[in-house]
């Protein structure tokens, strides 16, 4: 297993008001062996309503399309309205970027009736 601190930078939403500067750090784990498809990340942000949300996540990403990794997540997160900050299930797409420094990730949420869709950018780093 390969594990790399992760930054998060920044949310992209499809409704005004929301805040878009999301940092924070986490950890993101790929899975060596058969193409390292399978990754797990857990951190801690600066979500889009102003608190923190904690995450944990696991995610597949079998294609590849001109050296970038694509495939999905599934996980937990919670500090938000919803279930009164507690831990609730999100899911999303997944790309992966691989850069000099490690790996730029961009991360699709669909919409939900209580949450926007949101596109998510972080990087993990290289060592």
């Amino acid at each position: 297993m390969d594990c790399l601190p992760q930054l998060h930078i920044a949310a992209i939403h499809d409704v005004a008001g929301y805040r878009g500067d999301t940092y924070g750090l986490g950890v993101l784990c790929r899975l060596t062996g058969v193409n390292d498809a399978w990754a797990t990340a857990a951190g801690r942000f600066r979500n889009s309503v102003g608190g923190y949300s904690d995450y944990a996540s696991m995610g597949y990403q079998p294609w590849t399309f001109a050296g970038v990794r694509l495939g999905g997540f599934a996980g937990m997160i919670n500090g938000y309205a919803y279930k009164n900050g507690g831990y609730f299930p999100y899911a999303g797409a997944l790309a992966s970027i691989p850069v000099s420094f490690g790996e730029v990730h961009v991360v699709g949420i669909p919409m939900t009736w209580r949450t926007p869709t949101t596109l998510e950018l972080s990087v993990s780093i290289k060592f």
